[in-house]
């Protein structure tokens, strides 16, 4: 009888185990479809976009893998322990802090990618390896079908028209190019596979005619997006596969060339490379000098936060400061810097902002992890870990021209793959030691304790932002009423202080408690949209100087728009200020436009009428 128990209990603690462990599955393949389709990005400065307050019904699954963990063999290795403690740290910043919360929306993105990338390596499941990998192929080929579609039914404008469901034409073609090596590691798998009695070499037949086939429509929807970052990844990545793959072979090649043929192949592929990049650059002129100035900018402040950055999420507070700050040190800018100015938040450089944003401390850390990732090997896995490090390659070459890292299936592609490298790593490993129980139990006991904590308070602050949705768009004595009430819940999230400001503005007795809400949230996040309230409020209130002061740094902001300054023009005539009116005036009638427009025609002859007026 004690022999059946043990062997009924051991059925059932299977059971449950592989149960729990199908639905952290189940949630993560949601997740990974909820970031592809409807949370495409990691910021979004429009004010209607919350879509990462959903994600807090990730910490459920979080609080099943961490109880699979208990579960889980007592051998690890030493640097899980610092990973438990890290995510219970992670955790408790938006329990207990108001800054790093549910609505800083970078955070919380990077926060639950981050935890369910870790989850993978925690709990160093086999088939996570397959669904997970099958899934982000599955939608890969889905996005390159959504792309296609979009080629063929295009119309004017059919390049930037391709993008599949990621709302970017450049976003969606270095994302299909970062999928290729997995896909390739597929194929290459399946043409050594025996079906059904079929050869090997029809399935080989099958497999690389697949494989072509997807990599020419990669090529034709790169060519028809003109993506310069995605081109240099395609090649990037390419030599990169080639390279892990063939090393042998080349080095073997190379052995047999001259060392007068070898010195020519290098001249001839440093002037090809030189004249590749001179022709990138030319092929979206404006684009280019808009990312230098983005570089430009950024590296001149460099120093202010040096050490530990300015904080996750913090960069798109301070960015719009910086370059309003540019313009307004440099009355006469260079005239491509002053076209190419834009509403921006981001630049297109990821590692610049990485250094930025944690520092020189937290760059170095990052680095020493890649290191660490590129040093990895497996005989089990070797070819689908040349295949993860070649996507992982891919991202980070896009990093250098555009913004990866604020694509929230691109930082899961990136988390996912490297949580399943270091995986691989443990598994063949032979430096695994014993470490006591009870260590490893409590620490994951603090971390599910600090989740259903975190889901708590997430859940309401979710249901707040589901009733925050729904009073959009309409004014009234009950809105505000409404407002008043989830105000405490999403007083940290400066997208809602700016659309409550707005409501507070409609209702004149309120403009006072519109203008403290406004400056609140000019304190958590600085867009165009947050600033033009800012001083519509002030002008309603009648603090003309106030108005102007904000209105400035609009125009200082984005140099190159008509309307804030005829805004601002419109503010120096109810200042009775005509020295400014003038100078302004003058400004705006003499300004190069970037795109003529019915609007800027209009704009312009009314600065001439009002010009007239206070002659």
């Amino acid at each position: 009888m004690t022999g059946c128990t043990m062997i009924n209990k051991l059925n059932l603690k299977s059971i449950v185990v592989k149960s729990i462990s199908t639905i952290f599955c189940v949630g993560l393949l949601l997740l990974i479809i909820y970031l592809m389709f409807y949370n495409t990005f990691s910021f979004n400065y429009e004010t209607f976009s919350n879509q990462q307050y959903l994600l807090v019904f990730f910490l459920p699954f979080l609080i099943l893998a961490l109880i699979l963990a208990l579960t889980a063999k007592q051998q690890y290795r030493r640097n899980l322990f610092p990973g438990l403690i890290f995510i219970a740290l992670v955790l408790s910043a938006p329990i207990f802090t108001d800054y790093y919360s549910f609505s800083n929306e970078y955070f919380f993105n990077l926060t639950i990618i981050g935890l369910a990338s870790y989850c993978i390596f925690l709990l160093n499941h086999n088939h996570f390896v397959d669904s997970i990998v099958a899934c982000f192929l599955i939608l890969f080929l889905i996005q390159l079908y959504l792309g296609l579609d979009q080629a063929f039914s295009g119309g004017d404008q059919q390049g930037l028209s391709i993008k599949g469901s990621m709302k970017n034409s450049g976003v969606y073609a270095f994302y299909l190019v970062s999928n290729l090596p997995v896909f390739y590691f597929k194929c290459l798998r399946f043409q050594n596979t025996k079906i059904l009695g079929i050869k090997t070499y029809v399935t080989a037949i099958c497999s690389w005619s697949i494989f072509i086939s997807v990599f020419v429509a990669v090529c034709y929807v790169i060519v028809l997006t003109q993506s310069r970052t995605a081109t240099v990844c395609l090649i990037g990545t390419s030599f990169y596969i080639l390279g892990q793959k063939y090393a042998n072979e080349i080095k073997t090649s190379f052995a047999r060339i001259s060392k007068t043929t070898f010195r020519a192949l290098v001249m001839v592929n440093i002037f090809g490379l030189i004249g590749f990049c001179v022709w990138l650059f030319r092929l979206k002129k404006l684009s280019s000098f808009g990312r230098i100035m983005g570089f430009d900018i950024t590296i001149q402040h460099i120093r202010e936060n040096f050490w530990l950055g300015t904080g996750i999420g913090r960069f798109t507070w301070y960015y719009p400061q910086w370059q309003a700050g540019y313009f307004a040190n440099h009355s006469k800018p260079d005239l491509i810097y002053f076209i190419s100015a834009s509403e921006s938040y981001i630049i297109f450089n990821e590692y610049l902002q990485l250094f930025i944003t944690v520092g020189f401390v937290g760059f170095t850390l990052c680095g020493y992890g890649l290191v660490c990732f590129f040093r990895l090997k497996t005989q089990k896995n070797s070819d689908l870990l040349i295949a993860i490090k070649g996507t992982v390659v891919a991202i980070l070459i896009s990093g250098f021209t555009s913004y990866p890292l604020h694509v929230n299936i691109m930082m899961m592609m990136v988390g996912t793959y490297i949580a399943l490298a270091f995986s691989f790593d443990i598994k063949h490993t032979e430096n695994k030691i014993q470490q006591p129980i009870y260590y490893k139990n409590a620490v994951i006991l603090i971390c599910i304790v600090f989740s259903c904590c975190a889901f708590r308070k997430g859940y309401f602050i979710y249901c707040a932002s589901i009733k925050w949705s729904s009073l959009r768009n309409s004014f009234g004595a009950k809105n505000l009423v409404e407002y008043k009430r989830i105000h405490p819940l999403l007083k940290n999230d400066g997208k809602f202080l700016i659309e409550y400001g707005n409501q507070l503005i409609s209702d004149s007795s309120n403009i006072f408690d519109a203008i403290a809400t406004l400056e609140k949230a000019k304190k958590i996040l600085i867009t165009r949209q947050g600033i033009e309230a800012l001083t519509n409020a002030y002008r309603t209130a009648k603090k003309y100087e106030l108005a102007i002061i904000n209105q400035r740094f609009l125009i200082n902001y984005l140099p190159n728009r008509f309307q804030p300054k005829y805004d601002l023009l419109q503010l120096y005539a109810l200042n009775r200020d005509t020295v400014h009116l003038f100078e302004l005036g003058n400004n705006i009638l003499s300004m190069p436009v970037k795109i003529p427009s019915h609007s800027v025609a209009k704009i312009k002859q009314n600065t001439i009428k009002m010009l007239k007026q206070h002659q």
